[in-house]
């Protein structure tokens, strides 16, 4: 299916170089091409996107998927880069608290625990409900653990258990 999308939208690009709907279908192929897995080539297309339509009303979205694409690519400094711009410049995006998720990832993978910790910290803070904040909250608890705090991680595992009693986590 997102195959099928994306070459519609190339198809529309062609056809259309300088058609009204040239930023929307650009933002929509990198989006369908993500989805496909095919992650340097969606990283191609978000760029565009962002470089060619700065005052677009898809730049918050393809910022978020450009960390995301990066991510994918195992690029995590410069992932990490991205989904701090982006929580910089969108701090009240319904997708901050995933992009403070991904960001506290990349500061894992980069041996910056601490980093990690209180960005996980800040992800739930920000979620006060649903999956988002069982995910951030379960992360926080995993590197507790690293850090060799494991009380506090064992603490937080119940609190996560009472809270999220239907979790798959459990």
């Amino acid at each position: 299916r997102f195959r099928t999308a994306s070459d519609r939208f190339r198809e529309y690009l062609e056809k259309y170089p300088k058609g009204n709907d040239i930023p929307q279908a650009t933002y929509w192929l990198a989006d369908a091409v993500f989805m496909t897995g095919s992650f340097k080539e969606s990283e191609l297309y978000f760029r565009s996107y962002l470089n060619n339509y700065k005052d677009g009303d898809k730049n918050q979205d393809a910022l978020f998927g450009l960390g995301w694409s990066l991510f994918k690519q195992k690029n995590i400094k410069e992932s990490s880069n991205t989904f701090l711009e982006f929580i910089t410049k969108y701090p009240r995006s319904p997708q901050n608290v995933e992009a403070t998720i991904r960001l506290a990832d990349c500061k894992k993978i980069l041996g910056e625990p601490d980093s990690a910790l209180e960005l996980y910290k800040k992800a739930i803070i920000l979620a006060s409900l649903g999956t988002q904040n069982e995910e951030s909250r379960f992360r926080y608890a995993e590197i507790l653990l690293q850090l060799n705090d494991t009380n506090t991680a064992i603490e937080s595992i119940r609190e996560l258990i009472k809270d999220y009693p239907n979790s798959p986590r459990k």
